[in-house]
């Protein structure tokens, strides 16, 4: 949009407010797109994958530690399972660097 802006003539002040406007849209179309066809999407890769359970970090909290693809990661405990180091738990989402899991594997 810029660029055809230029070649009309137009100054370097509307060439900048055409790309903005166009960089905007096209961003805002994606956001569009993706929110409507959430449900065809790609479930995400980590559901499901086996980690080890290492330590609570505070066991009120549900808030523990984790080994995954060769890392410890913080992770958030689903349900109240009793867990012991060394348990197989199974990762529900990732937010971030902060796992969800639980005990059992989802579905």
């Amino acid at each position: 949009g810029a660029s055809a802006a230029a070649l009309a003539g137009a100054g370097f002040e509307l060439q900048a407010v055409v790309a903005a406007l166009v960089g905007g849209g096209g961003a805002y179309a994606v956001r569009a797109y993706r929110a409507r066809n959430r449900a065809q999407q790609m479930a995400p890769v980590d559901r499901g994958q086996p980690a080890s359970f290492e330590s609570w970090v505070d066991e009120p909290g549900r808030l523990a530690r984790v080994r995954y693809r060769g890392a410890s990661w913080e992770a958030h405990v689903e349900g109240d399972p009793a867990l012991q180091s060394g348990a197989t738990v199974y990762v529900l989402s990732v937010d971030g660097n902060t796992l969800t899991i639980a005990k059992t594997r989802p579905a």
